[in-house]
């Protein structure tokens, strides 16, 4: 989760992070990894997902972890609208 080793209420934060993009993508997706990285300016959050054989990623930044996960929630959602589209149209172009 993340280059360092992690207090409790970090490891739950993002225990808790990982649960909200789960739901923003919704049923079907799996959790691959969630992935903190807060050593630099911006704060960086790694989402990685499966759905069937399509594994996709999605990265966000921001001044802190809360803005990070704010930033992550809008791309989910940008990313589940693809998907749907994806799906509906051609599910072919998430193998």
């Amino acid at each position: 989760m993340a280059d360092r080793p992690l207090s409790d209420a970090e490891r739950r934060y993002l225990d808790a992070v990982a649960t909200d993009c789960h739901r923003i993508l919704g049923a079907g997706m799996d959790v691959v990894d969630l992935v903190l990285d807060d050593q630099g300016s911006p704060v960086s959050l790694t989402f990685r997902y499966r759905l069937d054989g399509y594994e996709g990623e999605t990265i966000a930044h921001g001044e802190t972890a809360v803005d990070a996960h704010a930033a992550l929630r809008e791309a989910l959602v940008l990313d589940r609208i693809r998907l749907g589209f994806a799906v509906m149209t051609d599910p072919r172009q998430l193998a």
